[in-house]
């Protein structure tokens, strides 16, 4: 049995895992993980696409990407203007998880911009490291590009990092829902990428 399914056993919120590409969504292009949650008995289902992994370079005003391919640009579910979740990692373990419905590179640049006005930093570990992996998630079946859903994911990512040890350690805010099991289960599966 693999890590990630050792840590699906444990972290699963239940309903039933969708096969890769089981949706259409993703499987010809190669990702390495097509996630959904189906839940028969009630009717409903959540298409998540991802992880499609970069590579960011950076200094406090700055930043470079390399894609997995070698192109220095981001491409696929990252340019999309549907809910995504990121996570930012080093030696594969999450320093902050984040949402945007944006283009990933509109989000990361309001990040690296921001000056304090309005009290917006924006992301403080630009200022502490220079490299990190950076893997996003999308919402591809969100309803009126309606985030909700992906945010209540984010809060259950970073409870299930918190659960594990620490807070991610440049998380500075969190918007919490209530949670139903097809938010705990996606956040599992996203949670189980990664070391703790």
């Amino acid at each position: 049995m693999s890590t990630q399914e050792r840590c699906l056993q444990r972290y699963d919120g239940g309903g039933e895992r969708q096969p890769h590409g089981a949706a259409g969504q993703g499987a010809e292009k190669g990702r390495e993980w097509q996630g959904g949650v189906i839940f028969p008995e009630w009717g409903i289902s959540m298409n998540f696409s991802g992880p499609d992994r970069y590579r960011l370079t950076f200094t406090p005003d700055a930043f470079v990407v390399l894609c997995a391919k070698g192109t220095p640009r981001f491409s696929g579910i990252a340019n999309l203007k549907l809910p995504k979740l990121y996570v930012v990692s080093i030696d594969e373990r999450p320093i902050y998880v984040g949402l945007t419905k944006t283009p990933i590179r509109n989000r990361l640049r309001v990040g690296w911009k921001a000056t304090g006005a309005n009290g917006y930093h924006g992301y403080a570990w630009r200022r502490e490291i220079t490299s990190a992996n950076l893997d996003v998630w999308c919402h591809m079946d969100a309803f009126d590009r309606n985030e909700r859903d992906v945010e209540t994911i984010e809060a259950e990512v970073v409870f299930l990092i918190r659960s594990a040890g620490q807070w991610p350690q440049y998380q500075t805010e969190i918007h919490f829902h209530q949670s139903e099991t097809i938010h705990r289960k996606m956040a599992a599966e996203i949670f189980c990428h990664y070391k703790f």
